[in-house]
């Protein structure tokens, strides 16, 4: 990550915390607000190479945990490395699995203790050190956490994420939504894009395009696994089928709550 690039996301960051929009950059979500374990874990994950949205980071913890073979991430907003890291941190020097954002001291105290040589963890080492200059409410990065639907996670406590936090990211700066989008050239067994689709309100450009995106990054029979947390009328939903079953075979969950489409 070259140094323009770093101070964009820090700047970004900044109008952000205070409650501006900035184009390509948003709020980030604290935890995982989904309830996906139980179907998940009915699929064979293991030796898979597998892309997942960053988010909140939960999610790439739980496919390393299901011993996908690779699990490469991507998100549109940039911000979500720096929390990877917060994440990263919080589990292995304070044996805590989620950072206490809303405690500057308590966060001056984890960076110190980060040691690496690897130059993007430096840059997130920056980004905080930074904000901690600043004194900034690094809380106002994230969606409000007590509106937040409640998740789940593989993970009861740090101790047990520990394992999990010690391989290299990779990470791609990828809208889904954009034309023609050549950022990534890796093929996948499964893609895990949690509810992005629902994003595009019914927008079919949209979803063709994600489409066409995802038709590129999928192995040949790859899934793309999707997951509902908003309410769509059935028009916006009969779009979307439409669009994906020439080329996907669909199936929905016993819970209804994450479904897929398998390449035919």
């Amino acid at each position: 990550m070259n140094k323009d690039i770093f101070l964009k996301d820090y700047l970004a960051s900044r109008i952000i915390i205070d409650g501006k929009d900035v184009n390509g950059y948003g709020l980030v979500y604290y935890k995982n607000n989904e309830k996906i374990i139980d179907d998940l874990l009915s699929i064979d994950f293991e030796n898979k190479n597998v892309l997942s949205v960053l988010s909140s980071s939960d999610q790439l913890l739980m496919f390393r945990a299901l011993e996908s073979k690779k699990v490469d991430t991507f998100d549109f907003n940039r911000l979500t490395i720096y929390y990877y890291y917060l994440r990263k941190w919080s589990i292995k020097y304070m044996n805590k699995l989620y950072p206490l954002v809303d405690d500057n001291n308590w966060l001056k105290e984890l960076i110190s203790k980060v040691k690496t040589n690897d130059d993007l963890e430096k840059k997130a080492i920056n980004f905080f050190k930074l904000h901690l200059k600043e004194d900034s409410n690094l809380l106002h990065l994230f969606y409000d956490i007590d509106i937040q639907r409640e998740g789940e996670t593989l993970f009861n406590n740090a101790s047990m994420a520990k394992k999990y936090v010690n391989t290299d990211l990779v990470f791609y700066n990828y809208d889904l939504f954009r034309e023609i989008n050549n950022t990534i050239n890796n093929k996948y067994d499964y893609i895990y894009i949690s509810n992005i689709l629902e994003w595009a309100r019914g927008d079919i450009k949209k979803i063709e395009n994600a489409k066409k995106n995802l038709d590129k990054l999928l192995k040949n029979r790859g899934t793309i696994i999707c997951t509902k947390l908003i309410n769509r009328n059935k028009s916006n939903i009969l779009s979307e089928r439409q669009i994906f079953d020439s080329n996907y075979d669909f199936k929905e969950f016993f819970d209804k709550k994450v479904y897929t489409y398998t390449q035919k």
